[in-house]
Formats: structure tokens, C-alpha cells, sequence
């Protein structure tokens, strides 16, 4: 009986933990949910600015446009991670103070 309830025990503990974990899609899954949106340039393109800004921000993206190059560099920072990180001095500090 005991090892019975053990193995049940088990068991859920395992379903309940596959639950938890996050699906990983496919490239064939992703491709088909950015074609579900429909024609998305055509929306962001005629989308207020201070929307795109609020909604580039959500979702971690950042747009720096370089004029003398006519380039827009694009960088993502995923889910959970720091949007900026500090571009002070990398060196410890040291004890004797100089």
C-alpha cells in the first residue's frame, strides 16, 4: 500500500512539473503564429509612435537609428533580464583607494 501511494505520489509530481515547464515551439509553430497577425508592417507602420515606443519597450526591444550610416540597429533584451546595463569603469575597487 505504501508503495503504492509512493508511486502516485510520484507520478503527479512529474505531470504537475511537465505542466509547469514552458512548451518549446517549433520554427514551423512561430513562422505560422507571425503569419496568424496578419500584415504586422502595415500596422506598425501607420501606429501611433508613443504605442510603438510603449510596446518596443514591453517587449525589450530597442531601436538606435545612425543617420551618418542610414541604419537602425535593433537589439532584444529577453523576458526576466535587465533592459540596461551600466557602461561605468569594469575594474574592482581597490582597497588603498588609488
Amino acid at each position: 500500500m505504501i508503495a503504492g501511494r509512493g508511486s502516485r505520489d510520484r507520478l503527479s509530481a512529474e505531470r504537475a512539473l511537465a505542466e509547469a515547464q514552458p512548451s518549446v515551439a517549433t520554427p514551423a509553430e512561430i513562422r505560422s503564429l507571425i503569419e496568424s497577425l496578419g500584415d504586422m508592417t502595415s500596422v506598425l507602420d501607420n501606429a501611433d509612435p508613443h504605442l510603438k515606443t510603449a510596446l518596443y519597450d514591453d517587449l525589450g526591444v530597442r531601436l538606435t537609428y545612425r543617420p551618418d550610416k542610414e541604419l537602425v540597429s535593433v537589439e532584444a533584451a529577453p523576458f526576466g533580464r535587465p533592459k540596461y546595463v551600466s557602461e561605468g569603469g569594469l575594474e574592482p575597487p581597490r582597497p588603498c583607494g588609488y
